[in-house]
């Protein structure tokens, strides 16, 4: 059954992410081992400024790997527009 690896801590991560410049929110994060030694992190990031979504994208797989060991990620980037029309599309 997939679980969160008990070395991750969650709240860190989640700081780590908030530290990367442009980044605004981290939302929907989930972080899962598939199997022994292959963990798994999912996550939204919301940027100010969405031209930037490279560079956000970039430095949260940096911290993904170098901090927490994990190379298998999946990261939506959008800005606060993107973010509010998911409530409106039910998405």
């Amino acid at each position: 059954m997939e679980g969160t690896p008990p070395n991750i801590d969650l709240a860190l991560l989640e700081r780590k992410l908030m530290d990367i410049p442009g980044v605004t929110a981290v939302q929907d994060l989930h972080v899962w081992t598939v199997t022994s030694g292959f963990d798994a992190m999912s996550c939204h990031l919301v940027v100010a400024d969405i031209s930037k979504a490279r560079d956000a994208l970039q430095n949260a797989r940096r911290v993904m790997k170098d901090n927490f060991g994990i190379d298998h990620v999946t990261i939506q980037v959008e800005d606060d527009v993107l973010r509010a029309e998911e409530a409106v599309l039910h998405v």
